[in-house]
């Protein structure tokens, strides 16, 4: 009873393989180059960073002593005029 279930599975198994291998795939989107709008001719006379200015170490420090803008405000209490404020604001934007 195996041996036929598993030749069965095998059949079908080389049926999907060989009905499957022969498609050529086609290409659905055609791409066109494009052009640039704007040479850049003061490119030759950006500045370069100076390496005396920045520093791994300087980014170093900068990176470890700072902290995101977003974890920088303590949370208002819920019961805080601007707090409810900000909720209603959200809950019109919601409602639009």
């Amino acid at each position: 009873m195996k041996s036929k279930f598993y030749l069965a599975i095998f059949l079908c198994s080389v049926i999907a393989f060989l009905s499957g291998c022969n498609k050529d795939i086609e290409l659905s989107e055609q791409l066109t180059a494009t052009n640039p709008t704007d040479l850049d001719v003061d490119a030759e006379t950006w500045k370069s960073v100076d390496p005396d200015v920045i520093t791994l170490p300087k980014i170093t420090n900068i990176v470890e002593n700072s902290s995101p803008v977003v974890f920088s405000q303590t949370p208002k209490a819920v019961d805080d005029p601007a707090y409810i404020a900000e909720l209603l604001r959200l809950k019109l934007y919601k409602a639009i």
